[in-house]
């Protein structure tokens, strides 16, 4: 199904966006006089998927006498931006881990004991 998008023509300004269906008749939006000051263009988009590794970027906005084309990009993510996914990965492992390294730590849990459900929450609970 054709998307359209309708501008102003004044500053490209985006109106409305529509696909084919709204046009009944035709599939495809009138062609506007000039002096309404609005125009009909088919709207392009091109949306590529980031791999485990990537990140998209955009869109970028190209507008010709036709079409109106919403462009994102993928690139690579550098080396220092994985070392802060990392970092940040480690970072909330930890924070979720902490509580059960103090309470094993200080000697809160005794090897071999039948604790239940809530005696070890109310121990984990102490370390928040």
């Amino acid at each position: 199904m054709a998307k359209y998008i309708l501008l102003d023509n004044s500053d490209d300004s985006v109106i409305e966006e529509a696909d084919s269906s709204r046009f009944r008749k035709t599939g495809k939006p009138p062609t506007l006089k000039s002096e309404k000051g609005i125009r009909w263009l088919e709207l392009v988009v091109v949306d590529p998927v980031a791999g485990k590794d990537q990140v998209k970027e955009g869109p970028t906005i190209a507008i010709s006498d036709t079409k109106y084309t919403r462009t994102w990009t993928v690139r690579d993510l550098t080396a220092d931006e994985l070392d802060a996914e990392k970092d940040n990965i480690t970072d909330y492992n930890f924070d979720m881990l902490k509580p059960i390294i103090m309470a094993l730590n200080d000697g809160s849990f005794v090897p071999d004991s039948d604790y239940t459900v809530d005696q070890i929450k109310a121990k984990l609970k102490a370390f928040l």
